[in-house]
């Protein structure tokens, strides 16, 4: 019916809608934006967007039907999953996060992959700790 927004508007978009998951979302990921100006949140956007596109396969892409608005949505999943966490609980996301290398990760290996152990984009945390 219509074409997805560009980069450029979701990010104004989230830059002009602080309390909603999106903006939330990439706070979480480390993004000091609560005082900078609009267009410094709106960059965040881009630079989390452009990090996806980079990194994720085509095949893997279009399994997840890669967009703006799937970039968004998954922001607001993180601030979602991050809010699973008890404050009482020694466990964030970034707390799994943090120290982690990405080192031997390889765009696309995932695509074959029948085990299930292979990430579209890199990820490195040891399922144990996430309870998996």
């Amino acid at each position: 019916i219509c074409n997805p927004p560009i980069p450029e508007e979701m990010g104004a978009w989230i830059a002009g809608n602080r309390k909603l998951g999106a903006f939330q979302g990439l706070k979480i990921l480390g993004f000091n934006i609560d005082v900078r100006g609009p267009i410094f949140r709106q960059t965040a956007f881009q630079s989390f967007y452009s990090h996806l596109q980079l990194h994720l396969h085509p095949s893997d892409k279009l399994d997840l039907t890669f967009s703006t608005i799937f970039s968004r949505q998954l922001l607001y999943k993180i601030t979602h999953f991050s809010g699973m966490f008890k404050k009482s609980d020694r466990i964030s996301l970034l707390s799994l996060a943090q120290n982690e290398s990405c080192e031997g990760w390889k765009s696309g290996e995932n695509i074959n992959d029948k085990s299930g152990q292979q990430f579209p984009i890199p990820f490195s945390q040891d399922r144990k700790v996430i309870g998996g």
